[in-house]
């Protein structure tokens, strides 16, 4: 039903390029889920107090997929990929996420917002 919704709000006569589907991020490339190819990548990857909430609180051993996802998802360097993340994690609870779960996952923490009155936290985390 999303799908129809998009195709309806962004026609491909005036959105030439604009595809929809759904998919499973973190499930493996062998069962339609995970990085787009390599053509396909993305500049940015947006997580908008979603799946890295969730997983920080129901499933956090799953963070480090995430982030291989995630990595695989963004154009690789020397490009510039981004993984803009907006998150309830204050930034001492992000960083020490990121060194619990993300050593291995190549990023750093480029830019760091306050939300409001400090409910939330927006990070820009670039690949090193």
């Amino acid at each position: 039903e999303v799908i129809a919704i998009m195709q309806q709000k962004y026609p491909a006569a005036k959105w030439p390029g604009f595809t929809f589907k759904v998919g499973d991020f973190l499930a493996s490339v062998e069962h339609g889920g995970g990085a787009p190819p390599p053509a396909g990548r993305f500049s940015a990857v947006i997580d908008k107090a979603g799946i890295w909430d969730w997983l920080q609180d129901e499933s956090p051993q799953t963070l480090p997929k995430l982030l291989e996802r995630v990595r695989a998802a963004l154009v690789p360097p020397p490009a510039e990929g981004v993984y803009v993340l907006a998150t309830k994690q204050s930034p001492a609870e992000l960083s020490a996420t990121l060194a619990l779960y993300g050593v291995d996952a190549g990023f750093q923490v480029e830019a760091t917002r306050r939300l409001g009155r400090g409910i939330a936290w927006a990070y820009a985390l670039s690949l090193s």
